[in-house]
């Protein structure tokens, strides 16, 4: 205001809002969603947008990835759901993976037969000893239709045949 009448002036002020960071998104997958106990699989994990990523198992196995992801080979001992978390200026984000684990199949039995004299005269007799692994029964039987039942594990058997004969331990 003045003698002479007013004036006035503007000057403008912006205000621009602060964006907001993306929200980090991640994914995992197991390479084996199924392994039998002893074995492996192999954990991919990607991450967009995050600061921090971490794996965590339900089996309390845990380890720390690079911003971006990575991979992590795990031998669970049983069945385990592992969690991929990331972290970033605009959020949190977790996705989850599941690995089971298999019980071994047994091992295959085994068994072996020998015979003690393998020759012998008319009258005579021969012990046959019979060795088994991982059986649950084992039988010796004779080509002349002879047959015996042993333990698990195998046994002797003392034999007097007739004529020649085969024995077959199975």
């Amino acid at each position: 205001r003045g003698a002479g009448g007013n004036a006035s002036a503007t000057a403008p002020v912006t205000v621009t809002a602060t964006p907001t960071p993306p929200a980090p998104a991640v994914t995992i997958a197991a390479d084996s969603a199924s392994i039998v106990a002893g074995g492996a699989s192999k954990l991919t994990v990607t991450a967009t947008h995050a600061t921090a990523v971490s794996l965590s198992g339900s089996d309390g196995s845990s380890y720390v990835l690079s911003a971006n992801g990575g991979t992590q080979t795990v031998s669970p001992a049983a069945n385990t759901t592992y969690t991929a978390s990331a972290t970033g200026p605009g959020g949190n984000a977790s996705a989850t993976a599941n690995v089971a684990v298999t019980a071994p199949p047994p091992p295959a039995p085994t068994v072996a037969v020998t015979a003690m004299p393998s020759s012998i005269i008319a009258g005579g007799s021969s012990k046959l000893t019979v060795i088994a692994v991982h059986a649950t029964a084992v039988s010796l039987t004779g080509s002349d239709g002879s047959s015996y039942v042993l333990f698990a594990n195998g046994g002797a058997q003392t034999v007097s045949p007739g004529a020649n004969t085969t024995y077959t331990a199975s």
